[in-house]
């Protein structure tokens, strides 16, 4: 049994047209896309669940529907660029028919973005109601993945970091190892004792009882992160190659150059504040005069694009 088992659940997902054959032919793209996409993201264990159990109930049963909204977008995407052509000793043909015409590339490649940004909505919902019901286990991408210690989930890039992201699981996923990156960047900037309290505050959940310095730090080097990864770690979400199109692009904002261009001013003002804020507050953030910021060292590199 698999997520989705006959053409009637797949036309509950797309606009295809009744037919079983047509079924039979998208068989070896449903399983391609599942492992692609599907597995990928929620991991074995949770498929496997969906896939297993035809008598699921309750969120199982609402995440299996909410799955099949990505699925099947995604599989009659994988396929569309081979449906109707024949592969055969004669090499590639297409069949020609008295009532129908076939499609113009344009509208083949639009069709087929376009399934493919709802396959990533829906993808991103499902891993939502996933996170939202904790029922995910450990063994798929988007929820065994290392994260960043200051930031570490999509609601924390935007409560924390102050730029809004649509809610995104599968756009957090996409700046998650930009975040670390960027993460380093700052070990580098602060003194290293600084960073290393700081840090182990975050994890053991104590840093609303710091000092008001350690918790106005925190709060500027988050907002420094989410800067830095949207001004150095955004890739072009323009018109894509063909084999490109089955990458997730954020569809946000930063569509925008001069957004993105914004960003790099903000992360470059923010930096310049957290300098002036630990050299003002030293005391208090019990940081040696001596160990103060030197953002001319040959070590002090701040990632900015």
């Amino acid at each position: 049994m698999g997520l989705i088992n006959d053409i009637n659940e797949l036309r509950e997902t797309v606009k295809i047209s009744v037919d079983d054959a047509l079924y039979k032919t998208l068989r070896p793209y449903i399983a391609d896309a599942t492992d692609r996409f599907i597995r990928f993201y929620l991991g074995d264990t949770l498929v496997d669940k969906l896939e297993n159990n035809l008598s699921l109930e309750g969120d199982l049963s609402v995440l299996r529907l909410r799955v099949r909204r990505a699925l099947g977008p995604f599989s009659v995407a994988l396929a569309t660029h081979e449906l109707g052509i024949l592969i055969g000793e004669s090499g590639h043909t297409v069949a020609k028919t008295e009532t129908r015409v076939a499609a113009s590339d344009n509208k083949v490649d639009l069709s087929c973005a376009n399934m493919m940004s709802r396959g990533w909505a829906a993808l991103d919902g499902a891993l939502a109601y996933v996170a939202a019901k904790d029922m995910h286990f450990m063994d798929g991408r988007y929820f065994a993945a290392k994260r960043s210690i200051w930031i570490q989930s999509v609601s924390g890039f935007e409560n924390y970091g102050l730029i809004d992201i649509g809610g995104s699981n599968l756009t957090y996923d996409y700046f998650r190892m930009d975040l670390l990156r960027a993460e380093n960047e700052i070990k580098n900037l602060l003194p290293a004792g600084l960073f290393v309290l700081l840090e182990n505050m975050i994890c053991d959940n104590s840093i609303d009882q710091g000092g008001d310095a350690q918790i106005e730090l925190v709060r500027k080097v988050r907002m420094l992160l989410a800067a830095l990864v949207v001004a150095g770690g955004v890739r072009s979400s323009g018109t894509l190659p063909f084999d490109m199109k089955w990458a997730y692009v954020p569809t946000m904002l930063y569509k925008r150059g001069d957004l993105v261009n914004y960003y790099v001013t903000v992360a470059k003002d923010l930096r310049d504040e957290i300098k002036d804020f630990v050299l003002a507050n030293g005391e208090e953030l019990d940081v040696p005069r001596s160990e103060g910021l030197q953002f001319n060292g040959a070590d002090k590199k701040i990632f900015v694009g």
